[in-house]
C-alpha cells in the first residue's frame, strides 16, 4: 500500500487501520488505491453536515 501511495504519502496514515489484529479492516476494490492518488482526488475524513445537488458540507 505505501508504494502505491508513494505520489501521496500523507494519505497512509489517513488509510491504514489502527485496529488490533484480527478486527475487520477496509478492503478496498479494484481502483480504489489508484483513484485515491489521482489529482482531483480529495479525501474528506471529516463527517458530512449535507449533502447538495453540488457536493458536499462539511
Amino acid at each position: 500500500m505505501k508504494r502505491r501511495h508513494s505520489a501521496r504519502p500523507e494519505l497512509i496514515e489517513k488509510i491504514v487501520s489502527q485496529f488490533a489484529v484480527c478486527c475487520r479492516r477496509l478492503t478496498p476494490g479494484p481502483g480504489y488505491l489508484e483513484a485515491l492518488c489521482t489529482e482531483n482526488t480529495t479525501l474528506q475524513t471529516t463527517p458530512t453536515a449535507r449533502v447538495t445537488p453540488t457536493g458536499h458540507r462539511a
